[in-house]
């Protein structure tokens, strides 16, 4: 955004909130209030849409969710009308952010890659290298190292250029440490070893100057290469230092996958005292976050099995099974609010404000899910509100199935995301020959997760449906659904949560 057009109170106003957005305080919110009646006054867009994002981050900072997603449908209403592809980009990098800390990975990677598409023509700007950072950082979260480093090395060198600046000069660390983690995961410690001794070429004044996020995650990678060449000085001496900064960081919860692994690690060589220590401070920090609260309740189970101490597994057991319903109810609302900013993108072209070729290119991108090929929860959003508009209309009946894969994650950590991936394609394929043949829809609504739309068929023709899903699935599969006439009272979502909840009843006697 060029801000030299603007009047000298409002560029000070601008850049004040630029550089406090961070760590926002009540300057930062006095500050927008000022400016936001100035670009309304001028219907400046591209100045409304800067506040609303600013806004939205500010509010993610603080960890309001609610006002957050408020001002971020703002942001991206405006932005859209707009020539500013770079807080576009940035506005959709805030959602998938968000989405990633709540666990939902399939919908942080739409976002992510929805954020790059407005700066992939940029190929050595600076946004388009914090995209590909971004999406390194997913895919190691995700277990799919060798993408993860791919990412990673490509946006090193941009952020680079830029680490004059102290928020950069962060971030570089940061990368760097991530692509040193995942080399390690990997197995290349000699690669590690580069990134390690590339990292010690700066004093610890300097580190210390970014923040213990930086410390923290220079720390980690330092311990776990201690561990992994069994460097018994470096593990005692690295433990100490990492346990100490863990105790006092603020962003412990972002650290949850790596964490985890750190953790089982520490149990693989019977380092129970310091994976105790951990423990309890994980403890502490992970009490407002559910996936890393169930991520903990599953670190919880392996550490008292280790220790032999089958009351406490059973705890954990218990704990992860009520965290797994509230992550579920999580990534749903994260589901629902993906859905409506997409339904942005579809309101320019009722405003004819991006034209027909441009739709179609949007609208297939947007509602394809690029694994197994199938519609994916935005398309699912669509065909649900025509399904439930239409049942209304008519006092019909409307009948909606979830489908999972049996135990994926299991599968997934055994053979791989590889394996993983090729087993989703192929009960996909047999969703959609199976969707072809009955005339109903199905969508892919993330991670093993799959949506049938029924319509009014009769309770006999679903339950032959399923049938013929279990016979014919290559793998395992568990369907829930149901069937009822449109009660103007409930939403469409209503109606899946039902289906959802008798899914789950019934995994639990399989």
């Amino acid at each position: 955004m060029n801000i030299s057009s603007y009047s000298p109170e409002i560029q000070k106003l601008i850049n004040d909130v630029s550089i406090s957005v961070y760590n926002p305080n009540s300057h930062v919110f006095s500050s927008l209030k000022k400016i936001e009646p100035f670009a309304k006054k001028k219907d400046d867009k591209a100045l409304l849409g800067f506040v609303y994002y600013t806004y939205a981050l500010a509010y993610l900072m603080r960890e309001k969710h609610d006002e957050f997603i408020h001002y971020l449908k703002l942001a991206i209403k405006y932005l859209l009308r707009t020539a500013e592809k770079d807080y576009l980009a940035r506005a959709y990098n805030l959602f998938a952010v968000e989405a990633k800390t709540n666990g939902c990975y399939e919908i942080a990677y739409d976002y992510y890659n929805i954020a790059s598409s407005f700066v992939r023509e940029d190929k050595n700007s600076l946004p388009r290298a914090m995209m590909d950072a971004n999406l390194g950082d997913l895919s190691s979260q995700m277990g799919d190292y060798k993408k993860a480093c791919a990412y990673m090395k490509k946006s090193i060198p941009t952020i680079k250029r830029h680490a004059k600046e102290t928020t950069f000069f962060k971030n570089a660390l940061i990368i760097q440490s991530n692509y040193g983690l995942c080399q390690l995961s990997l197995g290349n410690n000699s690669e590690t070893k580069k990134v390690i001794d590339e990292l010690n070429k700066y004093p610890d004044s300097k580190l210390k100057d970014v923040g213990d996020e930086v410390v923290l995650i220079i720390l980690l990678l330092r311990f776990r290469y201690a561990i992994s060449v069994n460097d018994e000085s470096d593990i005692k001496k690295y433990g100490k230092d990492f346990y100490k900064i863990l105790k006092v960081s603020t962003i412990v919860s972002e650290l949850i996958t790596e964490l985890k692994i750190l953790f089982y690690e520490l149990l693989r060589i019977k380092e129970y005292k310091l994976a105790g220590k951990l423990l309890e401070v994980m403890k502490v920090k992970f009490e407002k976050n559910t996936y890393a609260l169930m991520t903990l309740a599953q670190i919880k189970k392996e550490y008292y099995e280790a220790l032999n101490k089958p009351r406490k597994v059973l705890e954990s057991y218990i704990e992860r099974d009520e965290l797994t319903r509230q992550q579920q109810q999580m990534q749903n609302r994260t589901a629902f609010e993906s859905i409506e900013l997409m339904q942005l993108l579809k309101d320019l072209k009722v405003e004819g404000q991006i034209t027909q070729d441009e739709n179609e290119i949007l609208q297939k991108n947007a509602e394809t899910d690029a694994l197994t090929n199938l519609p994916n929860r935005y398309a699912l959003n669509r065909h649900l509100d025509e399904a439930y508009s239409k049942a209304l209309e008519e006092n019909g009946k409307i009948g909606l199935g979830i489908a999972d894969v049996d135990n994926f994650k299991n599968y997934n950590d055994t053979y791989g995301h590889l394996k993983g991936d090729e087993c989703l394609i192929a009960v996909a394929k047999v969703m959609a020959e199976v969707a072809e043949e009955n005339n109903i829809f199905v969508a892919r609504y993330g991670g093993d997760e799959f949506v049938l739309l029924y319509g009014d068929k009769s309770d006999e023709e679903i339950l032959r449906i399923e049938k013929d899903l279990y016979e014919r699935s290559p793998i395992s599969i568990t369907h829930g659904y149901t069937s009822a006439i449109v009660d103007e009272n409930k939403k469409i979502w209503d109606y899946l949560a039902d289906a959802d909840r008798i899914l789950y009843r019934k995994k639990k006697r399989r």
